[in-house]
């Protein structure tokens, strides 16, 4: 898109919540390196997420998949409804956006992801306006590995496996690790639903019963944070008197 007489790009992505931290601050970088503005980097599952979610995806032209063994293993609803609002407007006439897939064996490689990124931002060609000059930026889309993670999505036993496997807070627990800080991280904290909606006894009575206060999410959030992002400065403090750090 043109703006300010010079030519930007914006790309949003779509990952599983067991997406390791570090590799997609990695990937955030280099596509600001590559000139890119990364507009996943957001509120980390507040109650609004999907409506800020949409909106930077409809801004977007490219967007970046992580389709790695996280993804795969937690595909959940909230990853089935972005895979719907992508590949609608990867398949639509007019405009199409642009789809990559990445997997971890790039993730993992900083000079390949580099290499990767960089080929992107090289090939793919710009809409300016409603003229577009050359080719679309769908036109370097892998349409193949579109359809094959759209028809991965779409089998309803790839969703109904990891329901089978337990309630969130205990899928794939053992492989989520800790946080920096110590932190034991899982899938789906049992307390952050009862934060974000500001559910102060329920909150309290969790925690008589045996809740861990210092528990976070795959975005390494702890429910101190969530109750500090929607401006809960009461649930805080009483959390941080229960022992949050």
């Amino acid at each position: 898109k043109r703006r300010d007489g010079r030519s930007e790009f914006h790309v949003h992505g779509s990952f599983s919540s067991g997406a390791p931290r570090e590799l997609l601050q990695l990937l955030a970088e280099e596509v600001k390196n590559a000139g890119g503005n990364f507009t996943a980097a957001h509120i980390a599952n507040a109650l609004n997420w999907k409506e800020v979610w949409a909106g930077k995806l409809e801004q977007a032209e490219r967007i970046i998949v992580v389709f790695d063994k996280a993804y795969k293993g937690r595909f959940t609803v909230n990853c089935k409804w972005e895979h719907d609002l992508i590949y609608e407007k990867a398949t639509r006439e007019e405009q199409p956006i642009c789809v990559h897939f990445v997997d971890e064996a790039t993730l993992e490689n900083p000079e390949k992801l580099r290499a990767w990124l960089a080929n992107i931002a090289k090939n793919d060609k710009l809409w300016l306006g409603s003229v577009t000059f050359g080719i679309g930026t769908d036109s370097h889309m892998d349409r193949a590995a579109l359809e094959e993670w759209h028809a991965w999505c779409e089998d309803a036993s790839n969703l109904q496996i990891w329901r089978e496997e337990g309630d969130a807070s205990q899928a794939g627990e053992e492989d989520l690790g800790v946080t920096p800080t110590g932190a034991v991280v899982k899938a789906d904290p049992y307390l952050r639903a009862l934060v974000q909606h500001n559910r102060v006894s329920e909150v309290l009575d969790a925690l008589d019963n045996g809740a861990d206060v210092n528990e976070a999410d795959g975005f390494h959030m702890t429910v101190a944070h969530y109750a500090a992002q929607n401006n809960f400065p009461e649930l805080l403090q009483l959390l941080i008197d229960r022992g949050a750090n």
